[in-house]
């Protein structure tokens, strides 16, 4: 963020949206078990044998980085310009996300047709070795399901969505309220 003040206007700002990091590690654990043949390219021989290796080399690679730079703005000296969207809550309630996200960025709303939102990264998907990773449905909504992973996984990963305490930081969020609040 510090980087993009120097290079930019000061009317900038980031929309990134969060998931539970938990239910980002089951996802990909879903795609590389619908293709268990498949030679991914995101994890090597040895991080590929078990859930728990896989697992790991996701959170001490790339996607960790990311994950950091995210928290790093997110507490950082510029985070007003932050908004993280949850998104669970993307896909419930996508027009009142909407509204609030054009509020963020000081623009008048316009409609759009969440019944008709489609997406495929097919030939990235391809590359990657993670068919599917990247398809969107046409319709946008929550559709609810039980975990694939290891319970302790789970509860692990789910311990890392920063963006669930709102204190020290001066980033928008639109994430649900935590139970414990």
């Amino acid at each position: 963020m510090h980087q993009l003040t120097e290079l930019l206007d000061d009317d900038f700002k980031i929309i990134y949206c969060v998931r539970n990091p938990a239910w980002g590690m089951d996802s990909v654990e879903r795609i590389y078990r619908k293709n268990p043949f498949d030679y991914s390219r995101m994890f090597t021989p040895q991080t590929r044998q078990t859930v728990y290796s896989r697992c790991e080399s996701m959170m001490s690679t790339v996607g960790v980085c990311a994950w950091i730079a995210l928290k790093e703005a997110y507490y950082g000296e510029h985070s007003a310009r932050l908004l993280l969207v949850d998104n669970d809550l993307l896909v419930s309630r996508p027009a009142r996300c909407m509204e609030l996200l054009y509020q963020f960025i000081d623009q008048s709303p316009f409609p759009h047709d969440f019944d008709h939102v489609e997406y495929e990264a097919g030939e990235f998907d391809t590359l990657l070795g993670v068919k599917g990773q990247h398809k969107v449905k046409q319709k946008v909504e929550f559709t609810p399901r039980r975990t694939i992973l290891p319970p302790e996984l789970f509860a692990k990963y789910s311990d890392m969505a920063f963006w669930q305490d709102s204190n020290g930081t001066s980033a928008s969020t639109i994430v649900a309220k935590s139970s414990s609040s």
